[in-house]
């Protein structure tokens, strides 16, 4: 059996779901149906319309600043590490199912910012 366009419908064929008391007039007949939500992966590569991409990609930027030294300052150096993961969500209503079937840890591209020394950002005097 179908589901409505926002959930499936689950059938379970060895399990009876109905009310077994007899057809009376006092009697109400009780259905009971199981509906499940969709689900779906959302990452940089599946990404949804709904789900806001601060929920699965992020960048950390490390700036330095140099100042005093006039002409021979330094530019700034800016490092940046992304960090990524995959989350579970409903396709139809975008929300995000924490620890859901899809959902990993965040993860970076690099483990940590690289060491400068103040001499290797130094212009070259001619």
């Amino acid at each position: 059996m179908e589901g409505s366009q926002n959930h499936f419908y689950i059938n379970n064929p060895s399990a009876d779901y109905y009310q077994k008391d007899g057809n009376t007039a006092a009697t109400v007949p009780v259905f009971i149906i199981t509906m499940k939500m969709p689900i779906i992966r959302v990452d940089a590569d599946h990404p949804n319309e709904l789900v806001d991409p601060s929920a699965y990609s992020r960048q950390i930027n490390f700036v330095v600043k140099y100042d005093g030294a006039g002409k021979l300052t330094p530019k700034d150096n800016v490092q940046t590490i992304d960090f990524k993961r995959t989350v579970t969500a409903s396709p139809i209503i975008g929300k995000i199912i924490e620890d859901g079937k899809h959902t990993t840890p965040w993860q970076s591209d690099q483990e940590s910012f690289r060491f400068l020394s103040c001499l290797d950002t130094m212009p070259t005097r001619r």
